[in-house]
């Protein structure tokens, strides 16, 4: 870490104040000076909006003492119909509102990345102006809306920064609303180049933990991760060379992790994916050349591992799944500790314990669907009452169960010079 470090805190810093405006003032002052890292002193932060990371700039708590809060969630409906491009959003019940507030704009048509998160920066009777432009036109008649949610840490279009060492607090029982894991996050990084995100603790948000969209260089290591709302981890949208490890992903309301859309040259290492309400790790949808290796998926309401159901063209080819520790998932529903419900092609499920205890619901140890094209199933280990150890619904000729020729171009040492060109130029390496 280079650079001046600068402090925030309720007292006693070079900014002071308990929300998010002090931190952010010093973050900007310090990215100002070509960057270095900001301290928060400890103590309870409330949040209006994120904060927002800059280039070259290091966030830093003081541990568990460093909280920071989502702000109880305001909400109303448009006051009138918005168009795409506009910088302002006209809202029924002005005086809930307040300027330097994040908001998130939407109706029941525009979602996922159609939705705007930006932040209240002037008032004029019913109309506010906003810091990003509208992503999609919004329509009173679709149900357009406008309420207080953000990614409590938000990085965008920069580069070289790091969070660690603090607890984000969702707060889930004052913000009703979901943050959509497309545009936000416990800490959301959209097209950022190299960033790490460590010993940080995500809980009760409603919403997705940690996401990262269009990215290169993202590590997330020794993280935990627990009773949020939506996946707890969620690599997506074309992110390249991602590592997650040593993290932990424990009772949150979707999958341990997710992989998105084309995300691709990632690993999960030495994770813990624990009671999670759908799977411990979901791959799928043009996410290839991934390792999942030295990971714990258990006692998941879904599968252990599921490599989604979705067409040849989508599936999640050249994925290696090894070294492993698969146990007591499907406590809800799908079949398989391990389910292949993709036609994937060069997959290597090589040397995992798969464990499943006596009664409950039938469950296969390994299912393969019928149109899977190659995979390779070697030196598993399988212990318990299962339906079948292994469930080959595809041709024999598909399963290989020797030991593999040659390594799989997986994980990010694997990533060729030209893995990310699809993505933004700030972001290429």
């Amino acid at each position: 870490m280079n650079g001046e470090v600068l402090t925030a805190g309720i007292t006693g810093a070079d900014f002071c104040g308990a929300d998010n405006r002090p931190i952010q003032a010093a973050i900007d002052a310090v990215a100002q000076r070509g960057g270095g890292a900001v301290k928060i002193l400890p103590g309870t932060y409330v949040l209006d909006d994120s904060i927002h990371l800059r280039d070259s700039v290091t966030l830093m708590g003081s541990g568990e003492g460093t909280i920071l809060r989502k702000g109880p969630q305001v909400y109303s409906r448009l006051s009138a119909d918005l168009g795409y491009g506009h910088y302002d959003v006209s809202i029924a019940e002005p005086d809930t509102f307040r300027v330097g507030m994040g908001v998130t704009i939407r109706d029941d048509q525009a979602f996922g990345f159609y939705e705007t998160i930006a932040t209240l920066v002037w008032r004029d009777a019913d109309r506010f102006g906003i810091d990003q432009m509208l992503n999609h036109d919004y329509a009173r008649s679709r149900g357009g809306e406008v309420y207080s949610s953000f990614a409590p840490v938000s990085a965008k279009f920069v580069g070289n920064v790091e969070v660690r060492d603090l607890v984000i607090d969702g707060n889930k029982d004052e913000n009703p609303r979901t943050l959509n894991g497309c545009r936000g996050a416990g800490v959301f990084l959209l097209a950022v180049k190299n960033a790490r995100v460590a010993n940080v603790v995500v809980r009760d948000l409603n919403g997705d933990a940690i996401g990262f969209q269009q990215c290169t260089g993202v590590t997330i290591e020794d993280c935990l991760i627990e009773n949020n709302t939506g996946h707890g981890l969620h690599p997506g949208s074309g992110s390249v060379g991602g590592v997650m490890r040593r993290c932990r992903c424990v009772g949150n309301g979707h999958d341990g992790v997710f992989f998105c859309l084309r995300a691709t040259y990632c690993v999960c290492d030495s994770c813990e994916f624990i009671g999670n309400g759908d799977h411990g790790v979901s791959i799928g949808h043009r996410d290839t050349n991934n390792a999942i290796v030295r990971c714990r998926a258990a006692d998941n309401h879904g599968a252990g591992i599921v490599f989604r159901e979705t067409d040849d063209v989508m599936a999640p080819h050249v994925t290696l799944v090894a070294d492993n520790t698969v146990a007591d998932n499907c406590t809800e529903k799908e079949d398989a500790e391990v389910l292949i419900a993709a036609p994937v092609r060069d997959v290597h499920v090589v040397n995992n314990v798969i464990e499943h205890r006596a009664g409950g619901r039938a469950v296969f140890g390994i299912r393969a669907c019928a149109d899977v094209g190659e995979v390779v199933l070697c030196g598993n280990r399988f212990s318990g009452d299962f339906a079948e150890e292994m469930k080959l619904d595809c041709e024999a000729s598909a399963v290989v169960l020797a030991p593999p020729e040659s390594a799989l171009a997986a994980g990010p040492d694997a990533a060729p010079a030209d893995a990310d060109r699809h993505l933004p130029p700030n972001v290429r390496q």
